[in-house]
């Protein structure tokens, strides 16, 4: 939010400075209606939620990566598939972990790997 949403409404406010801007950074759900928010930028999938018109404004690329005395350790990875059996820190939204992860590959295919 801060890297990708703040620069973006800073221009927005330069171009109208007499639009009003409230900007909360959480990783909760938020309810629009009762929590009197006008607009979300939300990531992942919204389910179903009744009433809300939502639209791709643009794709958020993750990363894996590794400390260097990690893999002295325990070795590198020569493969997506070789992730599985690594040690892992992972973001959960919401409480859940987001799983399986997703790696494009270079012929369009999707690989799918369990951390």
């Amino acid at each position: 939010g801060r890297h990708c949403v703040t620069p973006i409404l800073l221009e927005l406010a330069r171009l109208h400075p007499t639009l009003e801007l409230d900007l909360s950074l959480s990783d909760r759900f938020a309810d629009l209606v009762e929590d009197g928010f006008d607009l979300a930028i939300r990531t992942g999938t919204l389910g179903d939620r009744a009433g809300i018109i939502a639209r791709r404004v643009a794709r958020q690329r993750m990363i894996v990566c590794a400390s260097q005395s990690y893999v002295d350790t325990f070795g590198q990875p020569t493969d997506l598939e070789g992730i599985a059996g690594h040690q892992t820190i992972i973001y959960r939204r919401l409480g859940h972990m987001l799983q399986p992860w997703l790696f494009p590959r270079d012929d369009g295919s999707v690989a799918e790997i369990v951390p």
